[in-house]
């Protein structure tokens, strides 16, 4: 666990990675799923560190942020590589990415996720409001991909207001 958190650190500490985008996103369970959860989440995104063609990008993200449900609140700390499409002249850009995720605790709400490090995927689509702002939708899959007994998965969807710098 150790390691992960000093090179999370190393990571949201450098200026040249994590200088670009800044979101704060909010979500509950996705449609149908009878477990009433909700996440909230500060997330903050890199600067490209591959750029293959103009409109494809590969970047850093990570987050801190908190998940609820029927009255329990675990903690969550995340960071990993996002695929970025924006063709060329596109005010929204397609984002899809994989975040392995240290939770604070093992069960949320009635259900018991197995342990505590998961991997969030996802895919989104933001679309810029202007110079420096945006908001985006994204659909979630979190689980502990088989590495325990127990691997229950949860699907969240939030939506996210982010600013550039």
């Amino acid at each position: 666990m150790r390691p992960f958190l000093v090179a999370l650190g190393m990571v949201l500490g450098s200026s040249s990675v994590f200088a670009v985008d800044v979101g704060l996103s909010a979500g509950m369970n996705f449609f149908g799923e009878d477990k009433n959860a909700s996440v909230q989440e500060l997330r903050l995104r890199g600067s490209s560190f591959w750029r293959p063609t103009p409109g494809l990008q590969f970047l850093l993200e990570g987050g801190v942020g908190r998940m609820e449900s029927q009255g329990d609140s675990i903690w969550r700390l995340s960071a990993g590589p996002v695929v970025q499409l924006r063709p060329s002249g596109a005010s929204w850009v397609f984002d899809a990415g994989w975040r392995p995720t240290w939770l604070s605790e093992q069960r949320f709400g009635e259900v018991d996720l197995g342990g505590k490090v998961q991997f969030d995927s996802h895919i989104g689509l933001r679309f810029d409001l202007g110079r420096s702002l945006t908001l985006g939708y994204r659909i979630h899959h979190i689980s502990n991909g088989d590495l325990y007994e127990h691997n229950p998965g949860i699907n969240m969807q939030s939506l996210e207001l982010g600013g550039r710098f």
